[in-house]
């Protein structure tokens, strides 16, 4: 009796929650909810192929980069090893091998041979990445001709050291030079005034680039100075057939001039160079300084005269006393 009755409450409760669940739902509610699912699972499906197909592209991509580089690095180091094999059989001097083991011997040929062929192939190297940068600076549309690498090239200890042991001589040079003017003198020329300072850091710069001129294109300096006489017609009929330097002051050596900047180094060709020029003469074992000159249109003439500066010595300095009795400097 009592199994039967728990048998028919059982059956009961099944009819019920399937009653419950066969429930009719709104068709409105239905209809939305269907759309929900069928653009999730549609956002699924595209956004899973993109991102599959992203993937797939990148992978290639990466591939390809991988399968390139080896290709380069096999290309090279077949390259590199039919140079090697070109070079001829090097072996260590004899007086390293001297006195030593046949093994010892033979460790220092091998290392010579070693090092033969390493210069062999950065040999090729140079001369193939010189070879396609002309190519490719010789080719049409090319707009870095002429362009400055943009890596920093820094200068070896050989280099620094030239490089101190020739501004070092210029230096010497320059105090040495005869007539030179004291660093508080000053000149004057055409509106414009320098300081002794800056004409003795031109002087010297003369003696330094005198054998490698700075600058660009034809304005290079230092440069060889015309010394172009007046005209017979110029205004001043003291100057009339006469030149800025007197023939007296270089006794024909070669004259050149250098300009006078207010920099901290003075000019070195690049900037402007400014509108005064220090004559120098580097001969017969003499730097001579000559005076500055520069170009004054007040004066009347050509366009291209030179004039001397005004000198204006250093007052209370003894060496601009007596230094240039033997010079002209301005009128």
């Amino acid at each position: 009796m009592y199994f039967l009755r728990s048998v028919l409450l059982t059956a009961a409760c099944s009819a019920l929650a399937v009653s419950v669940s066969a429930a009719p739902t709104p068709i409105g509610a239905d209809l939305a909810t269907r759309d929900v699912e069928d653009a999730i699972t549609l956002e699924r499906r595209v956004g899973g192929g993109l991102l599959k197909a992203f993937s797939k592209m990148s992978v290639s991509s990466a591939q390809k980069g991988q399968s390139r580089r080896k290709d380069a690095t096999e290309r090279k180091r077949k390259a590199n090893e039919k140079i090697e094999h070109s070079v001829s059989r090097v072996r260590a001097p004899d007086h390293l091998t001297a006195g030593l083991s046949s093994s010892e011997r033979a460790k220092l040929h091998q290392a010579a041979h070693d090092r033969a062929r390493a210069q062999a192939v950065t040999h090729s190297q140079k001369a193939s990445k010189e070879e396609r940068r002309k190519k490719w600076e010789s080719s049409a549309g090319s707009s870095r001709k002429d362009r400055p690498s943009g890596r920093t090239r820094y200068p070896s200890p050989s280099d620094r050291h030239r490089t101190a042991s020739s501004l070092r001589d210029a230096n010497h040079r320059m105090q040495h030079t005869e007539n030179i003017p004291h660093r508080h003198d000053s000149f004057s020329v055409g509106g414009h005034s320098t300081s002794g300072r800056h004409v003795r850091q031109a002087v010297g710069n003369s003696i330094l680039y005198h054998h490698d001129p700075v600058g660009r294109g034809d304005n290079r300096n230092p440069k060889p100075f015309r010394n172009d006489a007046y005209s017979s017609s110029h205004g001043d009929h003291s100057l009339r057939g006469t030149h800025p330097i007197s023939s007296s002051s270089h006794s024909g050596r070669p004259l050149h001039e250098y300009p006078v900047t207010s920099g901290h180094s003075g000019y070195y060709g690049s900037g402007r160079p400014g509108p005064a020029r220090v004559i120098t003469s580097h001969a017969d074992g003499r730097d001579v300084f000559h005076g500055v000159v520069g170009h004054d249109p007040r004066r009347g003439g050509d366009h291209d005269d030179h004039y001397m500066a005004e000198y204006r010595p250093h007052r209370g300095s003894e060496r601009s006393s007596d230094h240039y009795s033997n010079y002209r400097y301005g009128s």
